[in-house]
């Protein structure tokens, strides 16, 4: 299967056009090892993740620890094909 992962929000600041073109596309067997890769690459801690209502699409968390204490969040949106 192949995970298509969209930034929805950073620091509760949404990107322009985030469902044009994916951040990430992996192609791994389940969402579980999917969100593990996803951590490698972006090198951040995977917080948990909700399944949506329309099927095999689901919101995935993300935080990131940054000096001082501060944390940097992101929510992606992740569509499976």
């Amino acid at each position: 299967m192949i995970y298509k992962f969209y930034l929805e929000l950073k620091n509760n600041y949404a990107p322009a056009n985030q469902y044009a073109v994916p951040a990430m596309e992996i192609r791994s067997a389940s969402l579980h090892s999917a969100c593990q890769e996803a951590e490698k690459r972006i090198g951040a801690k995977l917080t948990h993740y909700e399944p949506l209502e329309e099927g095999n699409r689901y919101r995935v968390y993300f935080t990131r620890k940054k000096l001082f204490k501060k944390t940097d969040e992101f929510v992606y949106y992740v569509e499976c094909e």
